[in-house]
Order: C-alpha cells, then sequence, then structure tokens
C-alpha cells in the first residue's frame, strides 16, 4: 500500500513551504515524455529518426487518416491562423486556480483541459490574464508547471506545463527547455521559454544549439528569432545552413538573407562554394515565393542578385541547382505578371531587368551545362539525377528514357514522369511496366473509403500517376482503370471515371458499361457514385438510392 501512495502522489513543497501532492490524473504505467527524450540531451546531432515518434503518439490507423509531423500543426496555426479562444483560456484559468487550492479534487479537470494538445488556440490569452491577476500563488503555479513537464505522459500538458514556465522561471529550467526543444512538437514552447527566461547573449546560445538539432518546423521558429539580432557567427550560420529546413526554404529565405546580410556578405570578393551555394537557394526561394516574405518584401533583391549573377559568371559550372536558379532569375525578370511598379521601389526598374536577363543569359548558355546534364542522368543519388532531368527539360535535353530505366530498376518511383509524355508508343511501355510491377489483383481488392495514406497504398498512388493522365491515349490501359474502379482508394477511382470521360462513350471497351453498373451497385461513397451516373447517362438517368445504413 505505501509503494502504491508513493508512486500515486508526487509530493513538492508550495510557497509556504508545505507539503502539497499532486493525485495522477493519467494511467500510472505510461512514461513520461520528459524521461524518453533526456536521454538525448546530450546529443549534439538531437534526436535520431527512431525516436521522433512519441509515446503518446495513437497507433496509426488503416491509412484513412491524416498525420500532421512533429510540430506541424502547431507551425501552420502559428504562422497562418490567428487564435483567440476565450471560452477555452478561461475553462482553464478556473481549472488551475482550482488545482492551485485543492489539486486533489480539481486535478483530473485540469488535465482534460490541457492533455490533448491543442494548447496553441488558448495559451496566450490565458498567460495574460495569470499575469495581471494580483496575488497569483507563483512558487505554487511554477511546482505544478514543473511537476507537469517533468511527469506529464501528453504533449498538450507539457505545452501547457512549458509556457506557464516560461513566464514563471528566472533562468533555472534552461536544461529542462533544451531537452524538450530537441523534439519539434516541443520547439516552440521551448523556445519562447527560453526567450523569455535568459538574458540575450546565453538566449542566443540556447537558441543556437538548439536550431543545429531540428530541421522542421522547429528550426524555422528558432531562426525565425535568431535573425532578428544575430551576432557575427549566427549571421554567417544564417546564410550557409540556418536557411535549411525539411518544410520549406521559403519559410526562412527572407529573414535568412536579411539577418544574415546576404547583400554584404556576397559584395566582397571572399565567397566561398558554401555561402554561393546558400545565396543561390534564398535568392531561388525569395523568386518562387510562396508561405512567407519573398523578393516583393526584399529592399536589396536587385543588388543581391546581380552580385550573386557576377560570381556564377566568374566560375565554372558545377552544380546543376545553380543553372536552376539562373533560369528561375530569367523567368522572373520576364514575368510580364509581376507587380513591377511596386518591385520598383527595390530596384527592379526595366534597365535593371535588363541587365540582368543579359547576364544570366550568358550563364545559362554556357556549353558546359548539357555535360552537367547529361552526367547528372547516370547518377544514382536521388537529388543529383532529379536535378538533371528538371535542367536537361530546360535544356532540350530529354530525360524520358533515363526516368524509365530508374522505374524499370525501381531506384525511382518515376510514375509521374513517365507520363508526361504525348507519344502512344512510350505510353504503351509504361503501361507494360505497370502491369510487371503493380499488384493489380491486390489493388483491385474492393471499393471502400480508404484515402489511401501510408506506405502501404505505395502501389495505389502509383496508379494514380498512371490514370490521372491516361484520358489523353483512349483505350490503352483498359484493365488498369479497371482496377482503379475496385481499389479501396476513393481517389483511385474518381481517376479511373475521370479517364473514362475523357476517351469518350464512343472508345470504350465492349465491357465497360457492364463494369459500371456492378460498380454503382457497390459503391459506398456518394461522390463516386454520382459521377459513375452522370457517366452512365443516358442508359441511367438518376442513381438508385443508397441503401439505409
Amino acid at each position: 500500500m505505501k509503494n502504491w501512495i508513493a508512486t500515486f502522489f508526487r509530493i513538492v513543497r508550495d510557497d509556504k513551504g508545505q507539503t502539497q501532492g499532486y493525485p495522477i490524473p493519467w494511467a500510472i504505467e505510461r512514461p513520461s515524455l520528459y524521461a524518453f527524450l533526456a536521454a538525448y540531451a546530450d546529443s549534439p546531432e538531437g534526436l535520431p529518426d527512431s525516436e521522433l515518434t512519441l509515446p503518446d503518439e495513437a497507433p496509426p490507423g488503416e491509412g484513412s487518416e491524416l498525420r500532421w509531423a512533429p510540430g506541424a500543426l502547431d507551425g501552420v496555426l502559428g504562422h497562418h491562423a490567428s487564435a483567440d479562444d476565450m471560452d477555452t483560456a478561461n475553462e482553464v484559468m478556473a481549472a488551475l486556480l482550482a488545482t492551485l487550492d485543492d489539486p486533489t479534487r480539481h486535478m483530473a479537470r485540469l488535465y482534460q483541459l490541457v492533455a490533448d494538445g491543442s494548447v496553441l488556440g488558448f495559451i496566450d490569452q490565458l498567460v495574460e490574464r495569470l499575469q495581471q491577476r494580483p496575488g497569483l500563488p507563483r512558487a505554487r503555479l511554477h511546482a505544478l508547471a514543473l511537476w507537469l513537464a517533468r511527469s506529464s505522459p501528453d504533449r498538450g500538458a507539457v505545452k501547457f506545463a512549458l509556457a506557464l514556465l516560461g513566464v514563471l522561471d528566472s533562468g533555472s529550467q534552461r536544461e529542462l527547455f533544451l531537452t524538450f526543444g530537441q523534439h519539434e512538437e516541443f520547439t516552440l514552447f521551448a523556445t519562447i521559454a527560453l526567450g523569455h527566461t535568459l538574458a540575450p547573449p546565453e538566449r542566443e546560445r540556447a537558441w543556437w544549439a538548439l536550431a543545429r538539432k531540428v530541421r522542421g518546423w522547429g528550426r524555422i521558429h528558432l531562426v525565425e528569432r535568431l535573425a532578428e539580432n544575430p551576432s557575427p557567427a549566427v549571421q554567417d550560420w544564417l546564410l550557409r545552413e540556418g536557411y535549411q529546413n525539411s518544410v520549406m526554404v521559403e519559410y526562412l529565405a527572407y529573414p535568412c538573407a536579411v539577418g544574415g546580410n546576404l547583400l554584404a556578405a556576397l559584395s566582397g570578393q571572399d565567397v566561398d562554394d558554401s555561402l554561393l551555394d546558400g545565396a543561390v537557394e534564398m535568392i531561388e526561394a525569395l523568386i518562387n515565393g510562396g508561405p512567407a516574405r519573398d523578393i516583393n518584401d526584399y529592399a536589396d533583391g536587385t543588388e543581391a542578385v546581380l552580385h550573386l549573377l557576377d560570381h556564377l559568371a566568374r566560375r565554372p559550372p558545377r552544380h546543376l541547382g545553380h543553372f536552376l536558379a539562373v533560369e528561375g532569375i530569367l523567368d522572373f525578370v520576364r514575368d510580364p505578371n509581376q507587380d513591377w511598379d511596386g518591385l520598383a521601389g527595390h530596384g527592379w526598374a526595366q534597365a535593371s531587368r535588363d541587365d540582368i536577363a543579359r547576364r544570366a543569359e550568358a550563364i545559362r548558355n554556357d556549353p558546359h551545362w548539357s555535360a552537367l546534364v547529361h552526367a547528372g542522368l547516370e547518377q544514382e543519388e536521388e537529388r543529383a539525377f532529379w536535378l538533371a532531368a528538371h535542367a536537361g527539360k530546360r535544356l532540350d535535353i530529354d530525360p524520358w528514357d533515363a526516368w524509365y530505366e530508374r522505374q524499370r530498376s525501381q531506384r525511382s518511383s518515376a510514375w509521374y514522369q513517365l507520363m508526361q509524355t504525348s507519344d502512344p508508343q512510350r505510353i504503351a511501355r509504361v503501361i507494360d511496366l505497370a502491369r510487371q510491377q503493380l499488384d493489380l489483383g491486390h489493388i483491385a481488392s474492393g471499393p471502400s473509403n480508404a484515402l489511401g495514406l501510408g506506405p502501404e497504398y505505395r502501389q495505389h498512388s502509383a496508379l494514380d500517376f498512371i490514370l490521372q493522365d491516361l484520358g489523353r491515349f483512349p483505350v490503352q490501359g483498359w484493365d488498369l482503370v479497371a482496377t482503379g474502379l475496385a481499389s479501396p482508394v476513393v481517389r483511385n477511382r474518381h481517376m479511373a471515371l475521370k479517364t473514362l470521360a475523357a476517351w469518350g462513350r464512343n472508345q470504350w471497351p465492349a465491357d465497360a458499361l457492364q463494369l459500371l453498373r456492378r460498380t454503382l451497385d457497390r459503391e459506398p461513397e456518394q461522390s463516386v457514385r454520382d459521377r459513375i451516373a452522370e457517366l452512365l447517362q443516358p442508359q441511367l438517368v438518376e442513381a438508385p438510392p443508397r441503401d439505409a445504413d
């Protein structure tokens, strides 16, 4: 009994020196997330890929649910949505204050409110109200938050605790914040907590150490803050590595170019390969535009591009990524749909654009690029081959046979690229290869409402890539269309029907109408039923009603 009680209660001291017991509102055998992550706290490389799945992750479903990458939901909401859930903030506030007074009675309710992970929607309002509350028992609140952070097995409760510690702590929990911050799910909360509790020099060191351990949304959150007032060492890192992330370079190209002072770096003569590569990727991302500030916001854009082209012109071609960036610059300055009047304030006058186009054209016309493309099409490494294939298209070097060989040897999944042709003979080769490499019987297991997510649906995805362009080639691959109609993946069935619609009824195989009628009888998805009914007109005026579930 004593052991059970010791497990059930964690004893801490409140601000009056009295002991306070916290009843555990979760199953005792569940491991704390802090203990799970603490084993890697001293690793300079961060978490291994094998440990990115947290213990509280729900078991995978049957491929019919969309899962967010670690930190992605909070990242998207933080960048592209406003959170103002005052009702939840009020409810959590009441539960929190009640728990501070009587944890035995109220802990379970508080934990229920914060454990599910949707903390970002209310935490700012809650913290603001707590800071404005007179007589707040800060020591007791700090103790409760620290206990939750160290003990909780649920990510929402940890985020809640980190947010509280970020405004209550005086810097004593630096290592705890760094431990959680190495996992992308918690990096945002750890970053803010470190920002509130550490003085500027130590704060930058902590943020920078953490930024080198994460690659996704965590890197984005950290670099956006590091770029605001970086030291010279961090500036250099921003331009060479900091902008890189696994979400989109476009999120960090602007803050890194500005915070790292890209223009000054390119203005000098000492531009090594690492700096040049970084400049190329950032300029390309700024021109691509996207979900963050881009070339339209970058005041140094014209000068930076001119300096970049000067450095590229002085060096022999060595990287096809540079070629594609130059192509992107050319497309940009020649695009009549850009707001050139608005961009004129940043130096993009017609004369500057003409000068940039002339320099870029001279670089892209270097004959050595073609040799790099041919060499790249022989490469095993996926990225090198991809760059060669895309650069080849810009140089009128057809990469189709190289894509076919990679798919034939199953070194790449190239179904989409193989369908980008107008040659019926090539399509016949693709269809024959699909019959060899896809288990059509397995795919045609019968219709259901599956979204087709996850590795177990890899073959269904391959069929999608084929079907979405097969409509341009009437009658070819009818067996693949029939397979798509019997797939459990809804998108496969839609793509098969799209193909039949594009073919036109006068070119359908003789058994197509009968197969469509049978498909309609067993189709569970109403949108697919409606589409089948349209294709069956005038033989069927309206789809028969579905049986009631």
